[in-house]
């Protein structure tokens, strides 16, 4: 079982057919506009995502910045993966506004409509967003361009909704995503992998499964580690070589941060009411590990131990809340028949299992037992 107590080692388990198709989610073809008349904020708004570059970072042409009368003119919109409209909320709108908007939609562009300088404007900013809302076929957003938080925390999320699947392409080529991509590449795993250890943790009661799923949980939840810590890599702009990249990555968390934490949490547990600590583990370990990536890919620093083992335990009391909600949850869904076959190893699963605790290949949904009420 030692071969799976460090990042390093399942680094090599992982197959390159799945690191290159993120690599390319990475590297994806990217052009945003950015669409404005003069004072509306738009440059303010392109020099905001270039915020926080490493220094000499060089980076591709994702952006075009567009004058709002220009825009018949621009001919290459079908090309787009995205337009930024870029209003100033505390002027009248121009009236070029509903032509951009009816020719973008026409040639199917995604659209976000910034209105920007909602710190200078008086009255009800909720009924302004809503009347907005209601009238215009496009993503709308009531912000400040010289406000970072408005930037990290109503621009970037409402872009990312607009076109999904374009994370790491936009951290990637721009700065300003790398904070909030990753921050949400390391929420997702960590409750994947919560999620995981809930359900593999119910064959626990079973003793026959205890060693098979021991080794099963580990294999997965650091095979889910490593491909987070390579997508933080690629959002943060290093290098996408994961020969290179991933051993960088093993040492920074000093290789088999989690699996020590498990020792530490799980030895002696009873099964059964052990589930918990260990959905909290996992939630945790994951959640700490990939902290310390982010942090120091973005600063080339190494979290202390210290440092390591206090947003252990603030992570830790979050994996046992999350914990909790998921088991609630679990209780409320209807009866399910007890048992079914891994359609992969073909071995007696549980049924409401999400991951056979064997092979760790996902499961569908189990249908309800007969005569469970639908």
């Amino acid at each position: 079982m030692a071969r799976f107590t460090n990042l390093g080692n399942i680094f090599k388990t992982l197959r390159e057919a799945n690191l290159s198709a993120i690599r390319q989610s990475a590297e994806r073809p990217l052009h945003l506009a950015v669409i404005g008349e003069a004072g509306a904020g738009k440059t303010t708004l392109i020099q905001q995502m270039r915020h926080g570059a490493r220094e000499q970072e060089q980076f591709p042409s994702v952006v075009s910045e567009i004058e709002l009368p220009d825009l018949p003119g621009f001919q290459n919109l079908a090309g787009l993966t995205a337009a930024i409209l870029v209003l100033d909320a505390s002027q009248p709108t121009p009236e070029a506004t509903q032509p951009a908007v009816d020719r973008m939609r026409s040639q199917g562009v995604p659209l976000l409509i910034a209105l920007n300088k909602a710190d200078l404007m008086a009255g009800d900013h909720e009924t302004l967003l809503s009347d907005w809302q209601g009238r215009m076929p496009a993503e709308v957003v009531l912000m400040s361009a010289l406000q970072h938080a408005d930037i990290i925390n109503i621009l970037i999320p409402a872009l990312l909704r607009l076109i999904p699947g374009y994370g790491l392409a936009l951290a990637r080529a721009l700065p300003v995503f790398r904070q909030p991509v990753s921050h949400r590449l390391i929420q997702e795993t960590a409750v994947t992998n919560a999620g995981y250890s809930l359900t593999t943790g119910l064959a626990e009661i079973v003793p026959i499964l205890d060693v098979p799923f021991n080794l099963a949980d580990m294999v997965m939840l650091t095979k889910n580690q490593a491909l987070m810590a390579y997508k933080i890599a690629l959002a943060m702009g290093l290098p996408p070589d994961w020969r290179e990249t991933l051993p960088q990555l093993a040492a920074v968390v000093g290789g088999g941060f989690l699996w020590r934490q498990i020792a530490r949490g799980l030895v002696g547990l009873i099964p059964g009411w052990g589930i918990i600590p260990k959905v909290a583990v996992a939630y945790a370990g994951t959640r700490v590990t990939g902290i310390a990536i982010y942090h120091w890919a973005a600063t080339g620093e190494k979290l202390s131990p210290r440092a390591l083992n206090q947003l252990y335990r603030q992570a830790l009391d979050q994996g046992r809340e999350l914990a909790r909600r998921l088991i609630a949850r679990r209780r409320e869904r209807p009866a399910l028949a007890s048992r079914r076959n891994c359609p992969a190893c073909g071995r007696r699963v549980p049924a409401d299992a999400a991951f056979c605790p064997y092979c760790g290949s996902a499961l569908a949904p189990a249908l309800p037992a007969p005569g469970t009420p639908q």
